[in-house]
C-alpha cells in the first residue's frame, strides 16, 4: 500500500466543546455501513483513593444494570436485537463505553449511551450481586497463573503507586461498597467537562449535532443543581507522582505446569518523543514471529510457545515489558538467553534493515486499523484524552518515517541499560532456585 493510497482517507475531524465542557469529535467514514460511538470518561484507576480501589470498575458494572428508563436487559436486548455490540472498559487513566450500530441505528446507540451515563439506577439489590460479580471475577483471575502475575507485575513494578494498582480492586475494598458511596463516587466523577463522546462512521455532523443535544446536552442540564453543586465541592484532583519503579526479583510459588514471567525495562510517557522509536524497538526485540526473541527462544531453542516485548505508555511515566512462559527446567536457559540478545542490542545496535522491516510492520498496523470504524473511534478518543489534538494516519506514518537508526538505538540504551531488570515469576520453582536465575547484564558488560 503507497503513501499515495493512504493519503486518500478521509480524515477529517470534527470536534465540537459545549459550555459544559462536554466534548464531541466526529470522524466521518462514508464507504462502511456501520458507526461506532464510545463514550470516554478522562478518569481510571489512578483517580481512586485507596478507599475507594475499584470504583470506576463497579460503577462500569452498575452502568449495564438498569435505568430509569430500561432494565438491564433491555439495554443489552436493544442493541443485539439490531446486530449492535455493546460493551465498557476500565482502565488505568480512563473508562470507556461503546456501541456499534449499522448507521441507521444511530440514534438508537446514542439514546442507549446517554441513558446509562444519566440515568443509573445504582439498585441496592443489583449491587449487592454486581460485588458478587467482581469478586468471583478477582477469583478468576487469582486462578489464572497468566492474569494474576500480570497484576502482581503491575503492583511489584511500579510499587505502591496507583498506576500498579489493581484496577477491579481487592476483594475488600469491592465488599465495603455500598449505594451511598457509589452515587457519591458516581457525582463526584461522571461530570460533563470529564466526558468525550468520540463517533466514527458513515453519518455526518448535520445527522449527529442534533442527535448529540437531545440525548446528552438535555440530558445534562436536567441534572439536579444541588447534585453537581455537591460533586463539585467532592471533586479533588489527585496529583499522580512518578512511581519509584522497583528493579527487583519475585517469585509467586505455583504448583502448575509452566513458569510465566515478566521481564520489566524502562519505558516513556505516551507523550514523550521517545516513544515511537521505543515501539520499534520492541517490534524488533519480540513483536511478532520474525522477531529476535522469537526466533531465538521458540524457533532456535524450543524453550517457548509465544514470547512477546511491548512497551505501555501511560500519562507520566511507561514500562517496557517481554512476557514468556517456559517449563520450570527451562526457565533459567531462557531467561538467559532473552538476557543475552538484549545485550547484543545493545552493544551492536539494531540493523537498518530491522529499522526498515519494523517501520513498514508499524505502518502497516495503522493503516488497516482505518479498516474498522471502532478502531477509527478509539484512535480519535485516545488521541484527543492524552494529546488534545489529532494526528491524520500520515502525520503518524511521517513520525515512524522519521526514526533513524541512531534514535532507534539511543532509545533502546534509554530503556535496557540498567543495573537490573524487573523480574517477576509465578511457578513451580523454588526460591533457592529462583535466586539463582538473572536479572542482570550488567556485572557481565562491566567486566569486559
Amino acid at each position: 500500500m503507497g503513501s499515495s493510497t493512504l493519503s486518500s482517507y478521509n480524515e477529517t475531524l470534527h470536534k465540537k466543546v459545549y459550555p459544559n465542557g462536554f466534548t464531541l469529535i466526529f470522524q466521518q467514514v462514508d464507504h462502511v455501513a456501520s458507526v461506532s460511538c464510545g463514550l470516554f470518561l478522562k478518569k481510571g484507576s489512578v483517580d481512586e483513593l485507596n478507599s475507594e480501589a475499584g470504583f470506576f470498575h463497579i460503577v462500569e458494572h452498575m452502568l449495564f444494570k438498569g435505568t430509569e428508563n430500561r432494565s438491564a436487559k433491555n439495554i443489552v436486548e436493544s442493541i443485539e436485537r439490531v446486530g449492535g455490540v455493546i460493551n465498557a472498559v476500565t482502565s488505568r487513566e480512563y473508562t470507556s463505553y461503546y456501541v456499534s450500530v449499522i448507521r441507521d441505528e444511530l440514534s438508537l446507540a446514542l439514546n442507549i449511551l446517554s441513558d446509562m451515563i444519566l440515568n443509573p439506577l445504582f439498585n441496592k439489590q443489583d449491587l449487592k450481586l454486581e460485588k458478587n460479580v467482581i469478586i468471583e471475577e478477582i477469583k478468576s483471575y487469582e486462578d489464572n497463573p497468566e492474569d494474576y502475575l500480570y497484576d502482581q507485575y503491575y503492583l511489584n513494578y511500579f510499587g505502591n503507586s496507583p498506576i500498579g494498582k489493581n484496577i477491579a480492586g481487592t476483594k475488600e475494598s469491592v465488599t465495603s461498597i455500598n449505594q451511598e458511596k457509589l452515587f457519591q463516587f458516581f457525582n463526584k466523577h461522571y461530570l460533563p467537562e470529564n466526558m468525550i463522546l468520540a463517533i466514527s462512521g458513515n453519518t455526518s455532523t448535520k445527522e449527529l449535532e442534533p442527535l448529540v443535544e437531545k440525548f446528552f446536552l438535555k440530558g445534562f442540564s436536567k441534572k439536579k443543581k444541588e447534585q453537581i453543586n455537591s460533586s463539585n465541592q467532592l471533586e479533588k484532583n489527585i496529583l499522580v507522582q512518578k512511581s519509584n519503579k522497583n528493579f527487583d526479583k519475585f517469585l509467586f510459588k505455583r504448583k502448575i505446569e509452566q513458569v510465566n514471567f515478566y521481564i520489566g525495562a524502562e519505558g516513556y510517557a505516551r507523550t514523550d518523543q521517545k516513544t515511537p522509536a521505543l515501539i520499534i524497538a520492541s517490534n524488533i526485540l519480540g513483536g511478532g514471529m520474525s522477531s529476535r526473541l522469537f526466533q531465538e527462544v521458540r524457533e532456535k531453542l524450543g524453550l517457548c510457545y509465544g514470547i512477546q516485548s511491548f512497551p505501555s505508555s501511560y500519562r507520566e511515566e511507561g514500562m517496557t515489558s517481554i512476557f514468556c512462559a517456559t517449563s520450570s527446567k527451562n526457565t533459567n536457559r531462557a531467561i538467559q538467553v532473552i538476557l543475552k540478545q538484549i545485550e547484543l542490542i545493545l552493544e551492536k545496535g539494531f540493523s537498518k534493515d530491522e529499522l526498515e522491516h519494523a517501520k513498514s510492520n508499524a505502518i502497516g498496523s495503522l493503516a488497516m486499523g482505518y479498516e474498522m470504524t471502532e478502531s477509527r473511534m478509539n484512535n480519535i478518543a485516545i488521541q484527543e484524552l492524552y494529546y488534545g489534538r489529532f494526528f491524520s494516519l500520515m502525520d503518524r506514518i511521517q513520525i515512524f518515517h522519521k526514526i533513524t537508526l541512531d534514535e532507534l538505538n539511543f532509545v533502546f540504551q534509554n530503556a535496557y541499560s540498567l543495573n537490573n531488570y524487573h523480574l517477576s515469576a509465578i511457578g513451580d520453582l523454588c526460591h533457592k532456585e529462583f535466586s539463582n536465575i538473572p536479572h542482570s547484564i550488567f556485572n557481565k558488560r562491566i567486566s569486559r
